[in-house]
């Protein structure tokens, strides 16, 4: 449905956007959303594509208000951050995923979507000097901040993102950090850091 060099344009915004900490702030509230029904082609306009139920002056409830149409459709909507979007942007299945699933179709994102996503996602790890120099846990369903500079411990791959806890690392490592994570500058490919 979204034009990829609309897609983009948008992320390299977001890239833009993202390295202004009070900017930030702002992508990492928690927003209600709710997951994207398929709609007929044949009838785009159908009141089961948009939400069902016919209000008095004709019009569906989508149109009227969209999350009501979607709550009274017994849709359950899903919490999440800007971030937690973008990090989608970042995925790359590895060999071994397409080597045992060979007949799957694995959706491609072109390369140049997945570099400004991973730029987006380094962005969102960077400290708030407006803070003292603190940094949010890099779980973006967490949001916990330091209390202190440097007391969260970074990913010992990328050395970009910091988490207030294993439990948090591993989650995120799950939810998409893998993708982005990147080995830092100076280390050997397939060398795990100190």
């Amino acid at each position: 449905p979204f034009r990829q060099e609309d897609v983009l344009r948008s992320l390299q915004l977001l890239a833009y956007l993202t390295k202004y900490p009070h900017v930030r702030q702002e992508f990492y509230k928690k927003r209600a959303h709710f997951p994207v029904q398929p709609v007929d082609p044949r009838n785009p306009t159908s009141s089961s594509a948009m939400g069902g139920k016919q209000s008095a002056a004709g019009n569906t409830l989508a149109q009227v208000a969209p999350v009501t149409a979607a709550l009274a459709a017994g849709q359950v909507p899903q919490i999440t951050t800007l971030f937690s979007l973008v990090e989608r942007f970042t995925f790359r299945p590895s060999m071994s995923h397409l080597n045992l699933h060979p007949s799957l179709q694995i959706p491609t994102i072109p390369p140049e979507i997945q570099s400004w996503a991973a730029v987006i996602m380094r962005n969102a790890c960077r400290k708030d000097d407006t803070q003292g120099g603190i940094r949010q846990c890099a779980n973006m369903t967490c949001g916990k901040w330091e209390r202190t500079p440097r007391e969260f411990a970074k990913c010992r791959r990328c050395r970009k993102a910091k988490y207030c806890g294993k439990e948090c690392q591993s989650k995120a490592w799950s939810m998409g950090h893998r993708y982005w994570c990147s080995v830092r500058e100076g280390t050997e490919p397939g060398q795990v850091p100190p």
